[in-house]
């Protein structure tokens, strides 16, 4: 029996990049971090290959002193993705202070011991991976939580799927998103929404130029390409992706259900962009949501195409004076249920798919009103009939269907009024009770998230950038002693600090010395109670941004202290009177044997 653990190779803690026209001096720490579990490459900025390898997939960088300048050229290439930079000073600096930074998340010497290297080094990237995963799930679920709640709304399906698109855009910035809608066969892909593009589209695909959608829609699983011009899958349509300045592209597959019904692309215009798993995740998430309304639009599309099919049938039949075995045929097979009425809202025909959705015989339907088995969702002053008579006009409503067993279901209704003197209505009805359910899961996962933040035991504070107060939780009622409806949208920020502090915060979190532009890293502040008390806290905070890099809210949390300091303060009581108490021992031993000694004179 083999040993445990043989053959498996040990995992890389992180991939760094180190900086050095003299790459032998960077090459001489290589060995302890490979003991530590990191792998090292150095290369010089005089490298050809310079540019392109530092937006590689590293966890750090590390810089020679003497190269600072590049810091700021680090940052810029790599764009929204940025990774912890780590300047290292191989000279011994006279005065070591904040001005060697130069925009560093991190500075040291050479000749500090291996231990405290490897210390600083997994610092460094530890805290990148939180705020890269926080900045995420943060807009993550800003987005997610809008998307739901246009789900929920008042939306048109292609309003949702807009809207959808805008806010992947602030998802991952730099990118353009579109939305594709497979027919049954997967072999047709068609354009519906797009984010530049404020109107409905119809713009069909040939599958054989896009072979990253037809790996999609053949595996059925997500696809992330970081470098378009590399991967062999885009081998044949490299030239087309460059002149459309494409980097980086992410599909994600649309189910419904089983079924794929669509594909999500986001695609990087700026410059190469990785993936990570939690962008993924969040973009699934994103899908899952748009399945029902890319599914209703389907649907619409294909009972438009089949009425429109339908309607040319009946001019040609009547036209030749009887309607032909195929019309009917294709009537009363149609993949959805069908209802034909007359001016009077009387049903004069239906097909096999209604009577199996309603549960009723067809002598149970005909020249019944159309009221008795259809209802609006909500209660309207008019009723289903007058409604009918009136809108005359070919649109899409969602209703409720009594069946026959007693019970209601939720159905989407599509209205096309058939040309003749007849004036007949044709409504096509697509049971829809089961994406409703999926529409209160959705919604109970919005409360969860709303509850999360509500419910924290860290105290959440947000303010606009004129500093109006517009998220105050329950950890920071608990902290400050303040009702949140006595300061969302009445108070400012500026009042819960002493004089200055929030103008202090606020230069910090502009600078890049305190946990870089935008963050600030944990630090010591005092907070304003509702009683004028001062409250000690420790707090953290980010800017956050839109889509053009525009500042338009700030975010703290903040740790009450309070407890801690008395602890320490009862501690540090009792340390001093164990103190005095050990003095007044020894006072008295000292005491006890200089009277012995008096009792015992030397003779």
């Amino acid at each position: 029996m083999a040993k445990k653990g043989k053959g498996k190779k040990k995992l890389m803690a992180g991939i760094l990049l180190g900086i050095d026209n003299h790459p032998e001096r960077m090459r001489g720490l290589s060995s302890v971090l490979n003991k530590a579990g990191f792998g090292l490459e150095v290369i010089s900025a005089k490298d050809k290959n310079f540019q392109e390898k530092i937006i590689g997939r590293w966890n750090l960088i590390l810089v020679a002193g003497e190269l600072s300048s590049l810091v700021a050229k680090i940052r810029d290439k790599r764009g929204s993705r940025q990774v912890p930079i780590l300047l290292i000073y191989f000279k011994r600096q006279k005065n070591f202070r904040k001005n060697l930074l130069k925009g560093a998340d991190d500075y040291i010497e050479a000749s500090i011991s291996n231990l405290e290297l490897e210390k600083r080094v997994r610092v460094l990237i530890e805290r990148a991976k939180l705020n890269l995963n926080s900045h995420i799930l943060k807009v993550g679920s800003q987005a997610l939580q809008k998307i739901i709640a246009s789900l929920l709304g008042e939306k048109s399906d292609f309003e949702i799927l807009r809207s959808a698109s805008l806010e992947i855009g602030n998802l991952f910035p730099g990118h353009s998103c579109s939305i594709i809608m497979l027919d049954r066969e997967r072999n047709r892909a068609v354009v519906v929404a797009d984010a530049r593009s404020e109107a409905e589209l119809d713009i069909e695909l040939d599958l054989k130029n896009y072979p990253e959608i037809r790996n999609v829609v053949e595996t059925g699983r997500v696809l992330a390409i970081q470098d378009v011009q590399r991967h062999p899958l885009l081998r044949e349509v490299r030239t087309i992706l460059t002149t459309k300045s494409i980097y980086s592209l992410l599909l994600i597959p649309v189910y419904y259900f089983k079924e794929l019904i669509g594909v999500i692309i986001i695609r990087s215009l700026k410059d190469k962009y990785e993936y990570t798993r939690a962008d993924i995740h969040f973009a699934r998430l994103i899908g899952e949501a748009l399945a029902i309304a890319l599914k209703n639009i389907r649907l619409a599309r294909m009972a438009e195409a089949e009425a429109r099919e339908r309607v040319s049938a009946l001019k040609e039949a009547r036209a030749e004076g009887a309607v032909s075995k195929r019309l009917a045929k294709l009537f009363d097979y149609a993949s959805d249920g069908l209802i034909l009425i007359n001016q009077k809202a009387e049903i004069t025909g239906v097909n096999q798919n209604f009577l199996r959705l309603s549960g009723f015989e067809r002598e149970e339907l005909v020249k019944k009103k159309i009221s008795e088995f259809l209802e609006f969702e909500k209660p309207k002053k008019q009723n289903l009939e007058e409604w009918v008579k009136k809108k005359r006009q070919s649109g899409s409503i969602n209703l409720r269907l009594k069946v026959k067993s007693g019970e209601k279901k939720f159905v989407s209704a599509h209205l096309e009024t058939l040309p003749g003197t007849n004036k007949e209505i044709l409504i096509s009805v697509h049971d829809i009770t089961e994406e409703r359910k999926l529409g209160l899961e959705l919604r109970r996962t919005k409360e969860f998230l709303e509850n999360l933040i509500r419910n924290s035991l860290v105290a959440v504070i947000s303010a606009d950038m004129n500093g109006r107060i517009i998220l105050f939780n329950r950890g920071a009622e608990e902290l400050t002693g303040y009702k949140a409806d006595e300061v969302v949208g009445k108070k400012n920020v500026v009042d819960l600090y002493a004089p200055g502090g929030a103008r202090a915060v606020m230069k910090n979190l502009r600078s890049p010395f305190y946990g870089g532009v935008g963050r600030l890293e944990t630090t010591h502040n005092v907070i304003i109670g509702k009683d004028g008390q001062e409250i000690p806290v420790n707090m953290t905070a980010v800017i956050i941004y839109d889509e053009q890099g525009k500042e338009i809210a700030t975010v703290g949390m903040y740790y009450d202290l309070r407890e801690r300091i008395e602890i320490e303060k009862r501690l540090r009581q009792a340390q001093e009177r164990l103190l005095e108490s050990q003095k007044k021992e020894v006072m008295m031993a000292l005491a006890g044997a200089a009277a012995h000694e008096l009792n015992q004179p030397l003779t």
